[in-house]
């Protein structure tokens, strides 16, 4: 898988969501997680904890990856809402832990902007 640094892109969306959202990220700080573009093809955002021993030798906690075939077909709310739904398993920040993915999806993400938000053609507007 090619990868390229794509901070740009994401990093605001990050801050934005955590400003916005501060009940369920308040604990995210978006200077310690890299961001990272990818070619994966099944999600348009995906996370993943800085495992030992590479925790050892970084600040990061985590690596945000958009995955370009599908991220890049959204619109700017879509895009904010992916990447949510991937900030909002992270369990803790300090330990870098993760909830698993579920079966239905994240209850947090749901409960906000609906079981289909990523086929709607309406939804609420994260950035207006």
């Amino acid at each position: 898988m090619s990868v390229v640094l794509c901070v740009e892109e994401v990093k605001p969306i990050v801050e934005k969501l955590v400003t916005m959202f501060p009940e369920n990220l308040g604990e995210i700080d978006p200077e310690r997680i890299v961001f990272v573009k990818g070619k994966g093809k099944f999600r348009p955002a995906t996370i993943s904890s800085v495992k030992n021993p590479w925790d050892l030798c970084t600040k990061y906690k985590f690596i945000l990856t958009v995955h370009g075939p599908k991220f890049d077909k959204l619109d700017d709310n879509k895009k904010a809402i992916a990447i949510f739904d991937e900030l909002i398993r992270i369990k803790d920040f300090e330990l870098a832990s993760l909830k698993p993915y579920s079966v239905v999806g994240n209850y947090e993400t749901l409960a906000k902007f609906g079981i289909d938000w990523l086929e709607a053609d309406e939804i609420e507007q994260i950035f207006q």
